[in-house]
């Protein structure tokens, strides 16, 4: 691996948990066990947060089937000084993604979906009836694939994603409290695509309409069968939780 190679690996790496930066960045800590063979590493990520004001990251990298790096950099909580362990909780966010594609994947295998199949087909009816009348026609032919390779026609990048849009999403559908994912599903009938389906890949979070309203059965799904086909200690699988952001915090729903 090339000096350059090794330095944008490092940096898109470091990014893989990270805590949102703000204007403080990640202060001069380590958690987890220090290595003098990975000293470089741990200058590197540390360099990388605080050029980008990051507040805080994790980094774990495994060779084969062992783990051999796993540390904690900067602070999880600025007022209380919170440092980052090895193991703290961060959002999955687009991480997400790829879970969800081994879950429809293993499906595929298992002959109960096609990537072709239209996305809507794989949804619940109640939320279909909502795309059967969707403000877009073309909504109804994106197809499972399309969603997986970013090509189901919504752009973020022109448009605008729900996902950070709750208040938006409450007051078009006459929500009391904020939308759960089926209710930002239910949200994308009433937008319009920006592009066809199938165009070129275009980033987004709705897709696959959040992988139909499955989207969260799809990862437990796919993390069920890893931790079936695969041995725990192995895969170096121990825990994982279903967290809420601070928005959800004021309402009991």
């Amino acid at each position: 691996m090339t000096h350059s190679t090794r330095r944008t690996f490092l940096k898109q790496a470091s990014a893989i948990a990270i805590l949102g930066g703000g204007s403080a960045f990640a202060q001069q800590s380590f958690t987890g066990e220090a290595t003098k063979e990975f000293a470089t590493l741990d200058a590197a990520i540390l360099s990388c947060l605080s050029e980008r004001q990051i507040a805080g990251a994790s980094l774990a990298i495994t060779k084969g089937s062992k783990l051999i790096y796993a540390r904690g950099f900067g602070l999880t909580d600025r007022e209380l000084k919170t440092p980052v362990e090895p193991n703290s909780l961060f959002r999955i966010a687009s991480v997400s993604k790829s879970l969800t594609a081994v879950a429809v994947l293993q499906l595929v295998e298992e002959k109960k979906i096609e990537l072709a199949d239209k996305a809507i087909s794989r949804i619940s009816p109640d939320l279909a009836a909502h795309f059967e009348v969707a403000v877009d026609p073309r909504i109804k032919e994106i197809t499972i694939l399309q969603c997986l390779q970013h090509t189901a026609g919504w752009d973020r990048m022109t448009s605008f994603d729900p996902i950070g849009q709750p208040r938006m999403v409450m007051s078009t559908l006459g929500l009391e409290g904020p939308p759960m994912p089926v209710d930002v599903v239910r949200f994308l009938s009433t937008i319009p695509l920006q592009f066809a389906p199938g165009g070129t890949p275009r980033v987004f979070q709705r897709r696959l309409p959040r992988a139909g309203t499955h989207h969260r059965e799809h990862q437990r799904y796919a993390i069920r069968r890893l931790r079936q086909e695969n041995d725990p200690g192995t895969i170096g699988h121990s825990d994982s939780t279903v967290g809420k952001g601070k928005i959800l915090a004021p309402y009991p729903r």
